[in-house]
């Protein structure tokens, strides 16, 4: 029983180490594939913003009504965030009263049994919609801060990907200079 024990690590250590030497070339080609495939993937992106930051340096009508939709998004989930915890504040004590079918000093009174739900509800709504609103408010600051710094912006993209012809179009107003 112990020459097993000796012997099958050594017949299965050959083929092991001739199939995973076979297998690392294929392994590495896919991991560098997949570093091309991100890299393409992050410069479509790049490109995708920068023309967007262009487009709104260059209509600044489209840009303010993007601030808007953005400032209304925000707006929105500030509102259900609110309406949603006065909602689980208002009704979580007057649902014990209708259940237990009580004394109205019931209807201000939260059994511990009740409480523990009613907290997780309040901290689930809180969570959900500061998640919405922080997404919102850094999708809406960066968009601002591009065309706010067009200039500065500009000049952290490759220039394969800048467009000059479409910069020498954009007009000079709202620019900010770093140094302030």
């Amino acid at each position: 029983m112990k020459t097993v024990y000796y012997w099958l690590p050594l017949l299965l250590s050959i083929p092991l180490g001739i199939v995973s030497g076979l297998l690392v070339p294929y392994i590495q080609r896919w991991i560098d594939s997949r570093g091309q495939v991100k890299g393409v993937a992050k410069r479509d992106r790049m490109r995708k913003e920068y023309r967007q930051a262009m487009s709104y340096a260059r209509h600044p009508d489209l840009f303010t009504h993007y601030l808007i939709r953005g400032l209304l998004s925000i707006t929105i989930y500030s509102g259900g965030a609110i309406v949603s915890i006065l909602y689980y504040v208002a009704l979580g004590p007057a649902s014990v009263f209708y259940v237990n079918n009580s004394l109205p000093k019931a209807f201000y009174y939260v059994p511990p049994i009740m409480a523990y739900p009613l907290f997780l509800m309040i901290l689930f709504v809180i969570i959900f919609f500061s998640v919405g609103i922080v997404s919102n408010w850094k999708r809406v600051a960066t968009v601002y801060g591009r065309v706010r710094r067009l200039k500065t912006y500009a000049n952290t993209i490759p220039a394969d990907l800048r467009d000059l012809e479409l910069e020498t179009h954009v007009p000079d107003y709202g620019q900010v200079d770093d140094n302030v």
